[in-house]
Order: structure tokens, then sequence, then C-alpha cells
């Protein structure tokens, strides 16, 4: 006798003995398309990406203020602790607080290492001496407080015009070094 409540119990026992026909259909059809990529969901640490309208770079060795750097612009490089300016006014301090004026057209600064590297007209200044070095290629250490410049380089000052193919200048000692050929010129008439 067949009744409504024995005929309940039909369909999961029609579903077990069926079981291997439908399946394999179902599994192919319910399993995930285009496999597993073992990435997802780790966490990328990202860079930072900025750009800085008229940023300022301070500077400072044993307490005392060492450098200001300016510059027109600065962004962030591919480098972490890297940033390249544009439009480069910088203001370097000795020990005895005089002054020496820095300015290029492009430079990059490495935050880690205090390494500053110029390029493009770069001018230095140092109004102390009334002297002014000319070059293509700077690179101001502010660990060692040393600048230096391994392409042609021009040194002028009242009386006297020193080229040279390369330049270093020891700031705490107060030492510079031409190197290369050196050609000097110097004005007898502007002699004190």
């Amino acid at each position: 006798m067949l009744t409504r409540r024995n005929a309940v119990w039909l369909i999961p026992l029609a579903l077990i003995i069926t079981y291997p026909l439908w399946h394999i259909p179902l599994a192919a059809f319910l399993a995930p398309r285009g496999g597993f990529d073992p990435s997802y969901g780790k966490d990328k640490k990202e860079g930072y990406n900025f750009r800085l309208e008229a940023p300022i770079i301070y500077e400072y060795k044993d307490g005392r203020q060492s450098a200001v750097i300016r510059a027109k612009a600065g962004y962030s490089t591919d480098k972490p602790e890297e940033y390249a300016l544009d439009a480069v006014d910088a203001d370097v301090f000795n020990v005895h607080g005089d002054l020496t004026h820095i300015a290029a057209q492009k430079g990059v600064f490495q935050d880690g290492v205090k390494l500053l590297t110029l390029i493009g007209d770069v001018v230095i200044d140092k109004r102390v001496s009334r002297q002014r070095l000319y070059s293509d290629l700077l690179y101001y250490d502010g660990k060692k407080q040393t600048v230096s410049c391994p392409g042609p380089t021009r040194l002028a000052g009242d009386s006297i015009v020193v080229t040279g193919t390369s330049f270093f200048y020891d700031i705490q000692a107060e030492r510079s070094e031409v190197g290369g050929r050196v050609n000097c010129l110097i004005d007898k008439r502007n002699n004190r």
C-alpha cells in the first residue's frame, strides 16, 4: 500500500541509488574555474608616491644645523628613502657657521645615507672666501661633510680661475682638491 508518507521516502532513496549517474556532471559544473592564485589575499607593501611643492629639508649634525635644502618641487622615486628634487637651492654650513650656497637644476636626496646628488648647472657660492664653483654633477655627503664633482669643474675667485676634470672639498677640514688636467689663470691686477 502506497501512501503519501511512504512516497516521501522514495525521493531520497532514488537520489542515493542514482548517485553514480549525476555525481560527475554536477561536480564538474560546480568546480571553480581558472585555477587558484596562491598570492591572492597576501598583503603587498605599497610604496608611497607623492609630489610636494616647495619642499624644505633640514639637516642637523652634532646638534647644529648643517644644511637647508630647498626645491621648487619634490617627489618620491621607486627606491625607498629617496626623493627627487627640481630646481634645488641649498645652504650648507660648516662648523663655524659659514654659509655655502648651492644651486642646481635637479637633485636626488637619499635620506638613509644623507647623500644629495645635484645634476645640471650646479653652482656653489662660498661667500666667505668669495669663490664660486661650476659643474654639471655634484655629490654632497651629509655624513662625511664632503662635496665631490667627478666631472669637469671651474673654480673662480676674485683674481683666480682654476679648471680641472674633478673636484673634492672637505667642509670640516676646509680642504679642496682639483684633479685631472688643471688649468690655472691668475689675474695680477686684482691681487691685493
